[in-house]
């Protein structure tokens, strides 16, 4: 798996406005846990089978979305991360709505082996603020297409820009499976990126076709 410290910035670009994402976080495999956020105060990891928190995050869930371990065809966990974690697909159920008490203009969620027919929107209420696809964070981490490969792993964290603030976040796949864990939410400032680590990347113009799971799992 690649140093998931290592920060990198893109672009977004939606409907109306535009956000950034640096990619990194805090170590917690040694513990099963993946990674999670450096930036916000208030982690939602799924741990006890709900999406129970403090955060002020309402989950709309179906009783596969939380899931533990892997299963061939269905999903997979993300790499280092024994726990249990959030699982959208037709097998588990999509799309996840979260809405939240307070608007916010951070998140933050650990993602594993990220295909193309994956995407996170935010809006605010019924206004779309920035969507982006797996295909899209899989170019900037990794380098290449997302292609489901099950050795890869990330931490995402995603600003808004300007004042804009989003109070709902939309997780869909329409192929198994969109596997994320330990989201966190806040109103934060974005982290600088290191020199010489920006990557730009406008929505939609990537159009790679991203290759099948290496694995039969999804």
């Amino acid at each position: 798996m690649k140093n998931l410290l290592t920060i990198a910035l893109f672009t977004v670009a939606a409907a109306a406005n535009a956000g950034t994402i640096t990619i990194g976080g805090v170590d917690q495999t040694s513990s099963g846990n993946g990674y999670i956020s450096s930036v916000g105060t208030c982690t939602i990891d799924f741990n006890d089978g709900t999406a129970g928190n403090d955060c002020g995050a309402a989950y709309t869930l179906a009783a596969g979305n939380i899931v533990q371990g892997s299963v061939s065809g269905q999903y997979a966990s993300p790499s280092g991360d024994t726990s249990r974690y959030l699982s959208v697909g037709p097998s588990a159920g999509s799309p996840v709505t979260v809405t939240l008490e307070d608007s916010a203009n951070y998140f933050g969620f650990y993602a594993g082996s990220l295909d193309d027919y994956n995407s996170v929107s935010f809006y605010l209420d019924d206004d779309l603020v920035d969507s982006f696809t797996g295909d899209e964070i899989n170019q900037v981490a990794f380098h290449e297409a997302a292609s489901g490969n099950q050795q890869q792993a990330v931490y995402i964290n995603y600003y808004t820009t300007g004042s804009v603030l989003f109070n709902k976040v939309l997780f869909e796949s329409d192929q198994n499976a969109f596997e994320t864990d330990n989201h966190s939410f806040a109103v934060a400032t974005p982290e600088i990126p290191l020199p010489g680590s920006v990557a730009l990347l406008g929505l939609g113009l990537i159009s790679l076709a991203a290759a099948r799971r290496y694995a039969s799992c999804a």
